[in-house]
Order: structure tokens, then sequence, then C-alpha cells
């Protein structure tokens, strides 16, 4: 495996520390201005969220794609090539395959985005109570 692939992974993994760390922070900062200190569960959220968007995105590379690759090399044997019904077979596994690696991936970028989200509420939130 390549790797970028286990560079994505540990910098979500990283990411997802820095974001419950910065929950923390508003946990502390929010007791300072005297407001809810439940806002530290909004990023404490997003670093759950990475880490699940970093668990689909390995099962997506380290499972589904050696699978995908095994079955487009397979497409190049001779008893495959020949049978039409062989080969149809093999067309569905692979489009089945390629679809599931394109919604696990989806979904992990999905995680990935709704994670800035609550970081960005959170931020919103404070800063609107440090204004006031």
């Amino acid at each position: 495996m390549a790797y970028d692939t286990f560079l994505y992974q540990a910098a979500l993994l990283v990411l997802g520390a820095a974001l419950f760390y910065t929950g923390l922070c508003f946990k502390k900062l929010a007791a300072v201005a005297g407001k809810s200190e439940k806002i530290w569960l909004l990023p404490a959220a997003g670093a759950v969220l990475l880490a699940a968007a970093a668990g689909i995105h390995a099962l997506a590379v380290f499972s589904l794609m050696p699978q995908l690759g095994a079955a487009i090399g397979g497409l190049s044997a001779d008893e495959i090539i020949m049978n039409p019904e062989k080969l149809e077979e093999a067309k569905i596994i692979i489009e089945s395959l390629k679809s599931g690696l394109v919604a696990m991936k989806a979904l992990s970028f999905t995680l990935f985005f709704a994670a800035a989200g609550l970081l960005a509420a959170a931020a919103a939130v404070y800063m609107r109570w440090i204004s006031e």
C-alpha cells in the first residue's frame, strides 16, 4: 500500500486528537467566560467523527481496493475472457466493488466535513459569547 494512505490515516487521527484538545480548551474558556461548559462536546463529537472517517477510509483502502485489483486482474484469465457468462459475472463483481468503494469514501469525506462543521459551530458560539 502506498505511503500516502498511511499518511492520510495518521493525519486524520492527529487532526482528531487536536480537535478533541480544542474541545477541552473551549470547556476551560467557557468556564472563564461564565458560560455553559458543554460547548466542548461539539469539537469532541467532531473528533469521534474523524476517528470514524479514518476507520471507514481504512476499510475501503485496505479491504475493497485489493479486492478490486484482484477482480480486475482476474479479467485477463482465458477462462473468463472466452466465457461470456463468467465475463458478465466478473463485470458485476467489479461494478459492485467500485460502488462500495465510492460509497465508503463518500461517507468518510462526509464525516470529515461534518467534523469541520461542528468545530466551526463551536467557534461561532464561543465568539458570540465573548463579543457580548
